[in-house]
């Protein structure tokens, strides 16, 4: 399964669009609106957030999720405790992935990702 995700603001809203496919079909499409008074590092949690609960809610036992915030993957793999509305999405995200032995979260430069952000 491979999801593919993106996020743009536009005025004072920040738009997500996540989208789910597996041998080329859609499994499952979401969006998001968010108040845009977050940090970006946010905004790139909360979307692998719903990437994962997704996965999770629709019983998939591997799915390798790849991000091209260094920030947010470094944040989530180590075990640093953050004491802010960030920490609360990063907590979630660290259950999530350990919910499942199979999920895997990688950070790939944005030139990798070409596909998300031409989407964007």
């Amino acid at each position: 399964m491979t999801t593919i995700g993106a996020i743009w603001p536009l005025k004072n809203l920040m738009f997500q669009l996540k989208m789910s496919l597996s041998s080329n079909t859609l499994v499952q499409a979401c969006t998001l609106c968010f108040p845009h008074v977050a940090h970006d590092v946010e905004y790139e949690a909360s979307a692998l957030h719903v990437a994962l609960q997704i996965a999770v809610e629709s019983g998939y036992a591997q799915v390798n999720f790849e991000s091209d915030c260094q920030a947010v993957v470094i944040a989530i793999t180590n075990s640093d405790v953050y004491v802010n509305e960030l920490g609360v999405i990063l907590t979630s995200c660290r259950s999530l992935i350990s919910s499942n032995a199979s999920y895997n979260l990688a950070f790939i430069r944005r030139q990798a990702n070409r596909v998300t952000h031409n989407l964007s």
